[in-house]
């Protein structure tokens, strides 16, 4: 339903919020503009706050996504922090994105919490 790319300057981050239930087709558009703000602010710090969201996309949309990335030689030294939504489903698929990145070198993280999200990324 919606994503919302901005940038956390005191902490040189740049967030993407997302929220509803998410085509595959609105999730690659989020990555891409999210990917571009990083890209033309020179940041290597990323925000995913999912905690409004409530799926539409499925775990092989996740795993391809994955696989997009890593073939397309994203940066590892990029750090991801995910906000955890509220639904035990959604929770899920964020914990497998966790997974299926850090098994690609990427380093990311899951949180409950928005502060201790933002505070993990501001010691990298």
């Amino acid at each position: 339903m919606g994503w919302k790319v901005s940038f956390i300057s005191e902490h040189n981050i740049v967030e993407t919020a997302f929220f509803g239930t998410m085509k595959k087709s609105e999730l690659d558009d989020a990555i891409k503009a999210t990917l571009e703000e990083c890209a033309s602010r020179k940041v290597l710090k990323i925000l995913a706050d999912c905690s409004g969201l409530q799926g539409g996309h499925s775990l092989f949309d996740l795993y391809e996504k994955i696989n997009v990335l890593n073939e397309m030689g994203l940066d590892k030294n990029i750090r991801e922090a995910l906000i955890m939504p509220e639904e035990q489903l959604q929770q899920d698929k964020i914990e497998f994105w966790e997974l299926a990145l850090g098994n690609k070198g990427f380093t990311v993280r899951a949180f409950y919490s928005r502060k201790d999200a933002i505070d993990w990324l501001a010691a990298q």
